[in-house]
Order: structure tokens, then C-alpha cells, then sequence
């Protein structure tokens, strides 16, 4: 089954630590996107080896603009909303990187989910690219 589907499980482990790739296209109006949208479950055992986030758009809201991906409360383990290393500035176009990414562990399979805060005036533009790699270890 593929693991990119809300609700599915993570498919069966390979027999070789394959690199695995999902990815996710969000604009400043998709729907549910300031709760939080799915974007893939993460396997138990799975070891990020790149998190990146391209922003190809830049978002236009008045106020704040937040853009973060996580799996927790706050939805933002692996981007977060400072100046952390391991944020996005959704106001300048270009290709973001979480170092904060590959230093997680995943002990069961777990939903990662994206989400997009914005206040004042709504965004009318803003469009960014979500990348995760990854490979499945038995090291949890």
C-alpha cells in the first residue's frame, strides 16, 4: 500500500534500505491547510535523510505567515516557525532544509502533516513544494 494516503499503513519493509521519496504541492488556500493537511505516514523505523521545502510562490498575507511540518501538537518538528535552522521564510522563494529532520526517530509509523497560519489580510499567493527521503531501519 502506498504510505503517501491518509488512513493507509505503511507497506511492506523491502529486504534493502531503499531510499523512499514522498512529496506535496500546497497553495495559501488549500483546504484544512491551517489545521493541518496530511501528507504521508512515516513507517516505524523510518530515518529521514533529507527534508526540504521549496517555495516557489511566495506567500502575501498581511500579517503572520507560517508555514510548518510535524507530526505532534504543534505540527512543527520538522519545520518549525523561528529562525531555528529548520524554518521557512514563506516570504522569499527559494529551497528550505531541516536539519532538525534527520536527527528524529520514528518508533511507530506516524502521520506527518503540514500547516500553513496566516493572519491580517489572506494570503492571494503562495505555493511551496514539500520533500521528504527516507529509508526504513530496524534500529526502533
Amino acid at each position: 500500500m502506498p504510505t503517501n494516503v491518509v488512513g493507509s499503513k505503511a507497506g511492506p519493509k523491502h529486504h534493502l534500505p531503499m531510499v523512499k521519496c514522498v512529496s506535496k504541492v500546497i497553495v495559501h488556500n488549500t483546504s484544512g491547510l491551517s489545521a493541518g493537511v496530511p501528507f504521508f505516514i512515516m513507517p516505524k523505523g523510518g530515518q529521514i535523510t533529507l527534508c526540504g521545502c521549496l517555495v516557489e510562490t511566495v506567500f502575501n498575507p498581511a500579517t503572520n505567515n507560517i508555514l510548518t511540518l510535524g507530526h505532534g501538537a504543534n505540527l512543527n518538528e520538522l519545520f518549525d516557525a523561528t529562525a531555528s535552522g529548520s524554518s521557512i521564510d514563506e516570504t522569499t522563494a527559494g529551497w528550505y532544509e531541516s536539519a532538525a529532520a534527520k536527527a528524529l526517530k520514528f518508533a511507530s509509523d506516524t502521520e506527518i502533516k503540514i500547516k500553513y497560519v496566516q493572519s491580517g489580510t489572506a494570503a492571494t499567493t503562495g505555493k511551496a513544494l514539500f520533500v521528504i527521503q527516507y529509508v526504513e531501519t530496524d534500529l526502533y
